[in-house]
C-alpha cells in the first residue's frame, strides 16, 4: 500500500508541476520562505514550498498555502489518500 501512497503523492506534484510554466517564485516577508505560486483566473493563488533538499529517498515537509480574494468568502484545498 506504500506505493499507492507514493503515486497519489506523485501525481500530485506532476500536476502543480504542470502549472509550473505559468507559476512564479513568491516570498513570503512575515516568514522568509519562498514559494512557487500558480493563481488561476478567478485570483486564487496555490502556493508550494519543499526543502532545498527534497528527494524521494526520504521524508519531507511541504508548505502549501491557499489564498483567495475575499469576495469568494472561502478557499480551499482537499488533500487525499488512494486506498
Amino acid at each position: 500500500m506504500k506505493w499507492a501512497s507514493r503515486l497519489s503523492g506523485l501525481l500530485g506534484l506532476i500536476t502543480l508541476v504542470s502549472a509550473q510554466s505559468d507559476s512564479a517564485a513568491f516570498d513570503d516577508v512575515e516568514t522568509g520562505i519562498t514559494f512557487q505560486s500558480f493563481t488561476n483566473d478567478v485570483g486564487v493563488a496555490y502556493r508550494l514550498a519543499l526543502p532545498a533538499d527534497a528527494s524521494a529517498d526520504k521524508a519531507y515537509d511541504v508548505i502549501l498555502q491557499v489564498v483567495a480574494p475575499i469576495e469568494m468568502g472561502m478557499g480551499s484545498a482537499g488533500l487525499g489518500v488512494a486506498r
